[in-house]
């Protein structure tokens, strides 16, 4: 009778109301999902404590239905998203909701309007009801109810501070709830961004211009995420990570020493694509054109194509800028971790049969990013046993599957990169060429006992990145000169943020005030530190 008691006394609390209203919704994202955030179980378990406490204080049925309301009708969302997509929300999510025209948006509704719909409806809703109809407010309020509501407060307080104060939604709210307001917030900064750089493309008027202007010219450039050429055996790691590009060894020029300037993307890319180096961080794209836009203007027809999420700086900004912008977050259904970078396939070949003379495709990958098992599709995985290089002599089972889930992501990269020099060669015109490098690498238990890309505890991988170029040099005599330039600097350190200087020559490009791009891998060397968050890294880690 007492255990039976306890149980009718407990969901009668506003604590069961709560409970109901935050956790069933997670319960369905650990179930049905792939991924999930990690901020998510600390924001569950602050506003489960946030909101008991303001319904003491309310002592209200109706506060109690009024403070859960909104967790109840986005956590309904996440539930939905997660039985039937295997996915949480993102920022991608929404995007790709929005960009969805009202057909396809009632189909998708009708699809979906079914028994287990219903059956979770009311499973959710309902007791969500029946719990708050029999809520009971504590008449006395004991030790117990003192520090959950002393906690309530505070991680009230802090919450409400990081939204109020710093904008700061996404890891603070549960679900839908964090993604939607973020989703907006970034949406407006973005497009306040993406219209003073549009601005900033249409008034520069730098007569950049082709060097071979009667030949037609076709570049691809591939942007790898993740990707440590330590980890890769045409950089002679003892697993054949890479066979395509081993079996295309003697035509590609393998550049040996190159670091990325940033172990986070965003930065990373900022340094690279604009003419932005640590001697000159003002070089940024609220400054100067990145190279696709340069490029553009000296007649290129220019392609971005990427399995990235859009709202990113400062890619989308040349997305927005360029000839044609093709995201797969926007046209496939699902969640990132479903979507492999095979997918941008068909994008690649159908702008390489696009009839302008002078193309350049820029291919976004997602690459190797930090959940390596949900990069490659099932039959890509390929590595057991204890991967080499590992720091710790016996690695526990899960850092060995870590690392061979790793191996198995750039041994995908790597077919993805082999299919993309097929479909070059088959549709290449006049001068053509590719070239792959990563934004930045990554530790995966190689140097350090740890795993993954942060600046605040970087290690060497983290900055090891492929350089790696292929060109025609058949074609035109130009190219063997290319080619030949190339080769005498393979062995040089470098870094990828003077990667701008070395495109400008590379896409045949003429640059006034630009003849001093000393740092161009295609001019004769010039020694330079490698700075990277203040230090230098041969320093740092010499070899």
């Amino acid at each position: 009778m007492n255990a039976r008691f306890e149980l009718k006394k407990w969901l009668s609390a506003p604590l069961a109301v709560v409970v109901w209203t935050l956790w069933v919704p997670y319960g369905f994202e650990v179930a049905f999902s792939d991924f999930i955030r990690e901020s998510e179980l600390n924001s569950r378990l602050g506003w489960t404590l946030a909101l008991v406490t303001l319904i003491w204080l309310a002592r209200r049925r109706w506060a109690a239905a009024l403070l859960t309301l909104p967790f109840l009708l986005t956590g309904l969302a996440d539930i939905y998203y997660a039985f039937y997509f295997g996915g949480v929300f993102s920022t991608e999510t929404l995007d790709a909701i929005f960009h969805t025209d009202a057909g396809e948006a009632s189909e998708l509704v009708v699809a979906y309007l079914n028994l287990p719909s219903l059956l979770i409806f009311l499973f959710y809703v309902g007791g969500y009801l029946w719990l708050l109809h029999r809520m009971r407010f504590p008449v006395r309020f004991g030790w117990g109810h003192r520090v959950v509501g002393v906690m309530g407060v505070g991680a009230l307080a802090f919450a409400v501070s990081q939204m109020m104060l710093k904008h700061r939604f996404y890891d603070i709210l549960p679900g839908l709830l964090g993604i939607a307001p973020t989703y907006a917030q970034n949406a407006e900064s973005y497009a306040r961004l993406v219209a003073d750089y549009r601005q900033l493309v249409a008034d520069d008027a730098t007569p950049v211009r082709l060097v071979h202007a009667g030949q037609a010219h076709t570049y691809v450039i591939v942007i790898g995420e993740a990707m440590t050429r330590t980890h890769m055996s045409l950089y002679g790691y003892p697993r054949r990570t890479t066979p395509r590009l081993d079996a295309l060894r003697d035509e590609l020029v393998v550049m040996r020493d190159v670091a990325a300037p940033f172990v986070q993307t965003r930065p990373a890319l900022k340094a690279d694509l604009f003419p932005q180096s640590w001697e000159h961080p003002e070089r940024d794209f609220r400054h100067a054109l990145s190279i696709a836009n340069l490029a553009r203007k000296a007649g290129y027809k220019v392609f971005w194509l990427s399995n990235q999420q859009p709202f990113r700086i400062p890619t989308q900004l040349i997305a927005e800028t360029v000839d044609e912008a093709v995201f797969v977050g926007r046209k496939r259904a699902g969640v990132s971790a479903h979507r492999h970078d095979g997918l941008l396939l068909p994008e690649v070949e159908k702008a390489l049969r696009d009839p302008a003379r002078n193309k350049l495709i820029f291919v976004h990958l997602m690459g190797s990013h930090l959940q390596y098992a949900n990069r490659y599709p099932a039959a890509f995985r390929h590595f057991t046993g204890t991967p080499p290089h590992m720091v710790v002599k016996d690695p526990l089972d899960w850092k060995t599957e870590k690392a061979n889930q790793y191996d198995d992501s750039v041994r995908y990269t790597d077919w993805v990169v082999g299919e993309i020099d097929r479909l070059l060669r088959r549709h290449q015109q006049g001068l053509s060429g590719w070239m792959l490098f990563s934004d930045h690498g990554e530790e995966v238990f190689e140097t350090a006992d740890l795993n993954g890309h942060t600046p605040d505890h970087p290690t060497r991988p983290m900055f090891t990145i492929p350089v790696v170029f292929w060109n025609n040099a058949v074609s035109w005599q130009a190219q063997h000169e290319l080619l030949n330039r190339l080769g005498q600097n393979v062995s040089r350190p470098y870094m990828a943020d003077r990667l701008f200087e070395t495109w400008l020559d590379w896409l045949d490009l003429n640059l006034p005030g630009c003849e001093g791009c000393q740092y161009s891998y295609l001019r004769p060397y010039v020694p330079r530190k490698r700075m990277a968050y203040g230090f230098d890294i041969d320093r740092r880690w010499p070899e």
